[in-house]
C-alpha cells in the first residue's frame, strides 16, 4: 500500500523545467543520427509532439 501512495506523489509531483532543458532531452534521447536530425526539424519547425506515455499511461512532457 506504501508503494502505492509514493507512486501517486512521484506522479504528482511536479517540478518545473525549462523549455532548452526538456528539448536538450529530448534530443539526447535520440537512437541514432538520422533520429537527431528528425527531432531537430520537429522542433524548429514547431511541430514537435514531446508527449510521451509515462508507466502508468499518463501522458508527460
Amino acid at each position: 500500500m506504501a508503494s502505492f501512495f509514493s507512486s501517486l506523489v512521484s506522479l504528482l509531483d511536479f517540478s518545473p523545467v525549462s523549455t532548452q532543458d526538456r528539448d536538450e532531452k529530448y534530443l539526447a534521447d535520440s537512437a541514432d543520427l538520422y533520429d537527431l536530425e528528425r527531432r531537430m526539424r520537429q522542433l524548429e519547425s514547431g511541430n514537435a509532439n514531446l508527449c510521451a506515455s509515462g508507466p502508468y499511461a499518463i501522458f508527460m512532457r
